[in-house]
């Protein structure tokens, strides 16, 4: 990974929380399965999350997903901007609608 694999996407602040957050993505060269295998090294309780979900990054795909799912306020906006960088802000305001509409 280099620098510019690191996209920052926004600065927000969760007044759920109180808790500021960078926002952004990161692209690699790994596969799911290999980000998996490297999790499960090294020490515990390096991650906030007990499980890591794997879902193909299509738009459809991901806003199906966060509609099942409890997410907090922060994780939304993270998804949604990462979405609309990939894709479109157009093509995903579309998908929305039609997911949550």
């Amino acid at each position: 990974m280099v620098q510019d694999d690191i996209i920052f996407l926004g600065f927000g602040v969760d007044i759920e929380y109180y808790q500021w957050n960078m926002l952004g993505m990161v692209h690699i060269s790994e596969t799911a399965m290999q980000v998996l295998e490297k999790r499960k090294s090294g020490t515990g309780g390096k991650w906030e999350l007990k499980t890591l979900e794997i879902i193909d990054s299509n738009p459809k795909v991901v806003l199906n997903f966060i509609k099942k799912e409890k997410m907090w306020a922060t994780a939304l906006v993270a998804i949604y901007w990462a979405l609309v960088h990939e894709y479109g802000k157009k093509q995903v305001d579309e998908i929305a609608k039609e997911v949550f509409g």
